[in-house]
């Protein structure tokens, strides 16, 4: 199990080494980003990061609003939007640029994206290499799917939720904290790696699936379906 351990670490330390920056560091740049409302009934949102920090919560007057700061040329973000049959698509993006171990600190690139909570959104987030803060509460989700890649990363869940709606997580190398709502069900369904799990007021109904004590009285869930990898995953309810 511990050269199992070691060997994945190696492979995490391997993938930064793969990002080295051809592109050194320079004044930091910042980028406005707003999605403005339109006839869509429903969101498809993607958010490719490729290092630094990602924050994500509900708040925007438009679809969807933000900033982007950067200080390196290679990560001035990619925004497209297109309209098709009354559901919008936006992607933002960078390049994958190469970072180095050797320079990765010098790297400044802060994603601060705020969405609308007055239609339903598929959300889509790679956190590549990044510390990442996901406060969805407020937002009507359709379906989430997150890679956390290699960083830390909070997902809060919690508060009031209208419907249900399916998660799919693949925790990467780091330290995960999601954080549940008491009020409305759910469930938690896991394939563990080589991490640490800690379920709080959580009950396991065995083989790695977990519920809430509302689970049972609830007609609508939130499911999770978690690839557990290497690092500590915490869930708790509150």
């Amino acid at each position: 199990m511990k050269k199992m351990f070691l060997g994945m670490m190696i492979t995490a330390l391997l993938i930064l080494s793969a990002c080295s920056l051809t592109t050194v560091s320079g004044s930091l740049e910042q980028d406005a980003i707003e999605i403005k409302k339109d006839s869509s009934t429903e969101l498809e949102v993607a958010l490719e990061v490729g290092v630094g920090e990602l924050r994500v919560s509900e708040g925007a007057n438009e679809w969807v609003e933000g900033n982007i700061e950067y200080n390196v040329d290679k990560l001035d973000p990619k925004v497209s939007y297109e309209l098709i049959d009354h559901k919008g698509h936006v992607v933002i993006s960078q390049d994958d640029g190469k970072f180095g171990i050797n320079n990765i600190g010098d790297v400044q690139n802060n994603w601060d994206i705020k969405l609308t909570n007055e239609i339903p959104i598929d959300l889509q987030i790679d956190a590549g290499v990044s510390d990442t803060e996901l406060d969805l509460r407020g937002l009507q989700l359709n379906n989430l799917k997150i890679d956390a890649g290699v960083g830390d990363i909070t997902l809060d869940l919690s508060g009031d939720w209208e419907q249900g709606f399916n998660t799919h997580f693949s925790a990467g190398v780091g330290s995960s904290t999601i954080t549940l709502p008491s009020d409305f069900g759910v469930i938690i369904e896991t394939d563990k790696g080589i991490v640490s799990a800690d379920y709080i007021n959580l009950k396991s109904l065995g083989e790695g699936v977990y519920v809430n004590d509302a689970y049972d009285a609830s007609n609508q869930h939130i499911k999770l379906n978690m690839d557990l990898g290497i690092g500590d995953v915490t869930f708790k309810v509150e």
